[in-house]
């Protein structure tokens, strides 16, 4: 099944002066701003106006909201991205007190069976129990001595 998106373009200013409420998941984008280093976009959520709904992302991609952004598709988004941060300070920043970040956990069978190989690809392997990164030619375990 194919994603769908649908967005609405306007300029700001009429954004302001007409107010909609933009439905769930309908991105909004400040047509004056696409030109620029800072677009500005922002997701309905099917309740509130235009005016009362926070901005999503300018310039780079920022979630500090949990579910301010949900896809099931394969998405590009040029600049940086961060969760529970609002200036991320690299390519991808995640920003918590509470709670860590869980790579994919495969098994061995599973992690051969991988198609696309990138090297720096990297999983935690089930069955050695150990994180493990692909090097452009094999799998290799983390460990001191490759550090």
């Amino acid at each position: 099944m194919a994603l769908q998106w649908q967005i609405r373009r306007d300029t700001a200013n009429n954004w302001t002066n007409n107010n909609p409420i933009l439905a769930e998941g309908e991105f909004g984008i400040e047509t004056d701003s696409i030109n620029t280093p800072n677009l500005k976009l922002k997701v309905g959520n099917g309740v509130d106006e235009w005016v009362d709904l926070s901005y999503n992302f300018i310039g780079d991609v920022v979630l500090d909201q949990p579910n301010a952004f949900t896809s099931t598709g394969n998405n590009t988004f040029q600049g940086k991205v961060g969760i529970g941060t609002a200036i991320p300070q690299a390519l991808l920043e995640l920003n918590s007190t509470t709670s860590g970040l869980l790579l994919p956990r495969l098994t061995t069978v599973q992690v051969n069976a991988i198609i696309f190989l990138n090297p720096g690809l990297t999983v935690f392997n089930t069955t050695l129990d150990r994180l493990c990164f692909y090097d452009g030619s094999r799998w290799q375990k983390v460990n001191s001595s490759n550090m």
